[in-house]
């Protein structure tokens, strides 16, 4: 018995070891980094990492501001928070503008938001899992698997490390050639608008 319970931590290390050590650099510009990591079927998922010259206090609640998403999300063409568990568990729906001939995407999210303390210094986590179903909208077509997360973790009281990680199959098969440029610059755009958009706005 203590023989499999050793086993299997040795098994879950390697497996946490492997997506921990998996991401490639794929972009640093000096301001942002962008990592790429092999989904299924060729597709990939995309992290952008940065420093926003904000309190981090102050980017989570504008974070929580779902109606104001589309003017950082990349392509956004609406955002809005259907369905309210509680303060930190709720749902997010984006409508995405995709390019032709693919067809617009709709993504409906369980999201939980997280914070927390360590060594002093307050982190916090939004996480969106996808909800699968039927188009809420006909002229869109709903993404039926992924998930994005937010990573937040303070430096000091002006600056906070931001994450964001991109893992979304828009589904209807979509040939990898067209997914991965675009999810790329959505990651990559997506994190430019918002530390754009904060380090010019006094809130």
């Amino acid at each position: 018995m203590v023989l499999k319970t050793i086993t299997f931590k040795i098994i879950m290390l390697i497996f946490l070891l492997f997506f921990l050590i998996n991401w490639t650099l794929e972009k640093d510009d000096s301001n942002i980094k962008i990592y790429s990591k092999p989904l299924i079927n060729n597709l990939k998922a995309y992290k952008a990492t940065s420093i926003i010259n904000k309190n981090i206090l102050d980017l989570s609640l504008f974070l929580l501001k779902i109606n104001n998403h589309c003017q950082w999300v990349y392509n956004c063409l609406k955002s809005t928070k259907p369905k309210t568990f509680s303060t930190n568990h709720f749902y997010i729906y984006y409508q995405i503008d995709t390019p032709w001939p693919v067809q617009n995407r709709e993504i409906l999210s369980d999201t939980k938001f997280n914070i927390g303390i360590q060594n002093n210094q307050v982190f916090i986590s939004i996480i969106m899992n996808v909800l699968k179903g039927e188009a809420l909208n006909k002229n869109f077509y709903r993404v039926q698997e992924g998930k994005i997360t937010l990573n937040l973790k303070e430096i000091n009281y002006n600056q906070t490390y931001i994450e964001f990680i991109y893992e979304i199959n828009p589904g209807s098969n979509i040939p990898e050639t067209i997914v991965n440029p675009y999810n790329y610059y959505l990651t990559y755009n997506t994190i430019k608008n918002l530390k754009k958009y904060m380090e010019k706005k006094d809130l």
